[in-house]
């Protein structure tokens, strides 16, 4: 292939990709080189030879009229171009359309526009008596997709919240009473993804996955992408433990779902690679190197995991069987996917055929579970589906899907074992109705994600679960009332109340998934009504007498304390007169006052991690219902539990305390400090009432 067929178009031209039949080679070319789009660029993965692939791509904000790609057939025509129902010979690059708002019960919007271009803008407000929970005002965006979420009236008179309807979108059915059943259907034109019916359970919730309304141009951006699959993988990985004995700590039924997996158990994970033609080799190569990435972030987690790899185009390859010996070594799995997964190997069958591909993964189940059924109930599936977008061959995916849901026994109280997660790799060319339907519809969750190309996909993993530690500060905001030497003419030399800070970063960066109490955001996560509180959320996660957290150490460990409260308190803050600093401290108040909370061991049996000197400032974390929900910032300590204990690498070693020591941390909790926490974050987050 000579460079000029490889060349794509300069940008706002018309011309075609190659300009003279003479730069061709000596052959004759299938298809005609006089292609090209107004607007935008073409590109060709074979020349003009018959089974070319030629695609168009267009400017951000925009999209290719009336198709993304063509192919070069054998009678020597590049496939024809038709818009509703009329054949076009020229393609353009048209601006990106957001969907119109088709309802708003309970108040009003504007402006009201049967579209929106890029940068428009949606105003919501409510009728007296109504309280308006979601996005106020919704921007366009250039991926064909409004910011923020749909926004609802409530007045919190029902058994579940009032659903928002999206844009696009029109509800019918019962209202918000217990049994009720809303249905959205999308006007013409638009696909539904998420869930179309949603039913209101006796837990005060909404089922199913939130509904969206979708062209078939628009996509996901890398980084939305990468949080919100990364929310949902984090909870497929959170809620597995490798069966550690918690027995030593209090029991909630809040917790939520958490399965116990004892250490012949595991979670599996499936991933399938498309490698049709219309993916082209390259293309595949990047698939490739995303299911790495994915693998290597998924292997970070300290569980038994099992992988499966498969690539499939008319039918599907086994390249690692969760039965395999190497199936439990990522670092072998990645190996093998690097040596024997090959584009090539799927010869003239160039078809799609997702059905096929689930079929194998249902078979791979079956024989799994013949060769040790002893702990199969107890074993959670991930699938994570790579595809162009659609399945030309074989079937409707969902068949298998059901049939896996039905062996896996996927009901009510088991939902929590299978998730499916499909990608769509193109604009036009997915078929956003069929992956809906192969998708798991999970309330709170996505499962359906569509990016442009390979390379979106894979910046998308790279942000997956990534433990990002350079951080960029653009700006430190520390809280007015804190003053380390408030006391110093009592006597108290430091004085830590008010010990804290946020941290504004110049870019981004991502430590780990995890919730702010008090925002809406939290409150989806808890299942609270929207009638909720910050109170509530406080008497929900620090509910115990002793409430089990974490921290995370210098090391990136996580570390295990007891915050104590109620009865247990007073005991755990009295110990902070054991440091000399306040040994003449008459009452212990004078030092700990009520925005602090408190860990450390009492002697009653259950081990407790202390902090190191450097720790400071580290966050204290529990979970609940599969998340984690930050509820203070590590202050002071006591005893220092690394001190003198350094190795030559500077990888700190903890040591334990003397007879009659008593380690105690201090925390400043964020339900103490709310005012500040909103006066400074309202532009960025939505809280709730805080009583």
């Amino acid at each position: 292939m000579t460079q000029a067929m490889e060349r794509a178009l300069p940008h706002g031209t018309d011309r075609p990709a190659v300009t003279t039949q003479e730069s061709l080679p000596d052959s004759t070319p299938s298809c005609s080189t006089q292609v090209s789009i107004k607007g935008g660029n073409v590109s060709l993965s074979d020349g003009h030879r018959q089974g070319s692939i030629l695609t168009y791509s267009c400017p951000d904000g925009s999209y290719p009229h009336p198709v993304r790609t063509r192919i070069c057939q054998s009678d020597g025509n590049w496939a024809p171009m038709y818009s509703s129902g009329r054949r076009v010979t020229q393609a353009s690059c048209r601006g990106m359309r957001c969907p119109p708002q088709r309802a708003f019960e309970n108040g009003f919007f504007s402006p009201r526009l049967s579209a929106y271009p890029v940068r428009g803008v949606l105003n919501f407000e409510c009728f007296d008596g109504y309280q308006l929970h979601g996005s106020a005002q919704r921007h366009c965006q250039s991926n064909g997709r409004w910011n923020g979420t749909s926004p609802v009236c409530n007045d919190g008179a029902g058994h579940c919240p009032s659903l928002p309807i999206p844009p696009g979108a029109i509800s019918s059915g019962g209202r918000n009473r217990l049994g009720d059943r809303v249905s959205f259907q999308c006007q013409t034109g638009l696909d539904l993804v998420g869930s179309s019916e949603h039913v209101c359970t006796p837990e005060g919730e909404w089922s199913g996955a939130e509904t969206s309304c979708r062209a078939p141009y628009s996509y996901d951006r890398a980084e939305d992408v990468a949080a919100e699959f990364g929310a949902s993988l984090t909870n497929v990985l959170s809620v597995v433990s490798s069966g550690s004995d918690h027995s030593d700590l209090p029991q909630d039924p809040s917790l939520g779902r958490k399965l116990i997996l004892s250490t012949d158990s595991f979670l599996h994970i499936y991933l399938l690679a498309d490698a049709s033609h219309s993916v082209t080799s390259k293309h595949f190569e990047m698939f490739k190197k995303s299911l790495e990435i994915i693998i290597d972030r998924i292997a970070s987690f300290e569980m038994p995991i099992r992988f499966a790899l498969l690539s499939y185009a008319s039918q599907p390859l086994t390249i690692v069987d969760t039965f395999d010996d190497i199936a439990e070594d990522p670092d072998l799995v990645i190996e093998k996917m690097r040596d024997e997964m090959k584009y090539e190997d799927h010869g003239n069958a160039t078809g799609t055929n997702i059905q096929e591909a689930l079929m194998a993964v249902y078979s791979m189940m079956i024989n799994h579970r013949a060769a040790n059924s002893r702990n199969w109930d107890q074993i959670r599936h991930a699938i994570i589906l790579l595809t162009d977008g659609k399945s030309n061959m074989g079937g409707s995916p969902k068949v298998a899907v059901r049939r896996i849901e039905d062996f896996l026994n996927v009901k009510e109280n088991r939902k929590d074992y299978l998730d499916i997660y499909v990608f769509g790799i193109g604009r036009l060319d997915v078929d956003q109705a069929a992956m809906n339907e192969v998708a798991s519809n999970k309330a709170g969750e996505r499962h359906v994600f569509i990016l442009t190309d390979p390379k979106e996909l894979k910046k998308a993993f790279e942000d997956v679960l990534a433990d990002k530690t350079q951080l960029h500060i653009k700006r430190r905001i520390d809280h007015e009332l804190y003053n380390v030497r408030a006391k110093a003419a009592q006597g108290i030399q430091e004085f830590y109340d008010y010990d804290i800070s946020l941290l504004e970063l110049d870019g981004p960066g991502k430590l780990g998934p995890i919730c702010l109490p008090c925002t809406t955001g939290a409150n989806r996560a808890l299942k609270k009504p929207e009638t909720a509180t910050c109170k509530d959320h406080e008497l929900d996660l620090l509910s115990f007498e002793k409430v089990p957290a974490q921290f995370v150490s210098l090391n990136n460990e996580r570390l295990n304390v007891l915050i104590k409260t109620k009865k247990s308190r007073p005991k755990c803050i009295s110990a902070a007169l054991q440091h000399a600093l306040y040994s003449k401290v008459a009452n212990v108040s004078e030092v700990v006052t009520d925005r602090f909370l408190c860990s450390g061991e009492d002697g009653n049996g259950a081990v407790e991690d202390a902090s190191c000197k450097g720790e400071s400032g580290g966050s204290l974390f529990v979970e609940r219902r599969a998340r984690y929900f930050q509820v203070g910032v590590l202050s002071w300590g006591t005893f220092d539990a690394c001190k003198n204990k350094a190795t030559e690498s500077n990888h700190r070693v903890r040591k334990t305390p003397k007879r009659g020591q008593k380690p105690r941390d201090f925390y400043l909790s964020l339900f103490r400090v709310q005012d500040w926490l909103r006066h400074h974050l309202a532009g960025s987050l939505r809280f709730i009432p805080q009583q």
